[in-house]
C-alpha cells in the first residue's frame, strides 16, 4: 500500500501490515520486516498507527527503532 506521507519528503514508499507484522519498503527499495519479537509489539502497533495515518513512520523508524527489525526482503 503507498505511503500517504503527509509530513515532509519521507523515507517510506510504502508498507503492508499483518496480524503480527508490518512490512515497509523504503525509497532505496529495501523492505524492512518488523514483529512482535523486533522491535515488540508496542512498537509494532505505534509504528502500525503511523503507517496508515500516512505521517510520522519515517521519522519513527530513524529516531526509536533504527536496525531493530527482524529481516529484510
Amino acid at each position: 500500500k503507498p505511503y500517504r506521507n503527509l509530513g515532509i519528503n519521507s523515507n517510506v514508499r510504502a508498507y503492508e501490515i499483518g496480524d503480527t507484522y508490518l512490512q515497509v519498503e523504503f525509497t532505496t527499495g529495501v523492505i524492512h520486516v518488523y514483529d512482535e519479537n523486533k522491535p515488540g509489539p508496542a512498537d509494532l502497533n505505534k509504528m502500525k498507527a503511523l503507517a496508515e495515518s500516512g505521517i510520522g513512520l519515517g521519522n519513527y523508524i530513524t529516531g526509536r527503532i533504527k536496525d531493530n527489525f527482524a529481516h529484510k526482503i
